[in-house]
């Protein structure tokens, strides 16, 4: 007996392959009623290339540099979510 699918984990680099993918567990979570977690995972740079960081931009300047990015992945993300609404009215 193969069980409900309730939830997909799908994970994502923000690359065009991983759209595709997406499309995928979109369509596997539509056809199963099941909910969608995304997972991208950022790498935590080391100590000593923060710090050198810090060095040449200020810390102040490099802590908003990181921050921007995080949001700008966060909106990439939404945006993939806002194409996936336009697919399903497609269908």
């Amino acid at each position: 007996m193969i069980p409900d699918i309730k939830k997909i984990l799908c994970t994502t680099d923000l690359s065009r392959n991983a759209e595709f993918a997406f499309g995928y567990a979109a369509s596997l979570a539509n056809r199963y009623g099941a909910g969608i977690t995304l997972l991208h995972v950022l790498e935590d740079m080391s100590p000593y290339r923060d710090s050198l960081m810090m060095n040449i931009l200020g810390e102040e300047k490099w802590k908003g540099l990181m921050e921007t990015n995080k949001e700008k992945i966060i909106q990439d993300m939404k945006d993939g979510l806002g194409k996936l609404s336009m697919w399903k009215d497609l269908a």
